[in-house]
């Protein structure tokens, strides 16, 4: 419901791209790397993740140092 909110009023804040599907909201300072695709996945405050696979309908909630498997 926030993101639909964020369409209507600050569009300029939800991402767009090729990779993005929806109403997404990435932070200014995130990189997603060429390719990405996900979906679904909620990434909580403060969390580092360098590299790997993220599943979809996931949360990412402890940092990941090295890369891995998000499940």
């Amino acid at each position: 419901m926030i993101l639909d909110t964020f369409q209507m009023n600050t569009s300029s804040k939800l991402s767009s791209g090729s990779h993005i599907l929806g109403n997404v909201l990435v932070h200014e300072t995130a990189v997603l790397g060429e390719g990405c695709l996900i979906e679904d996945v909620h990434v909580c405050d403060e969390i580092y993740y360098n590299g790997g696979v993220v599943l979809p309908h996931k949360e990412i909630n402890s940092s990941i140092l090295k890369p891995d498997i998000g499940m």
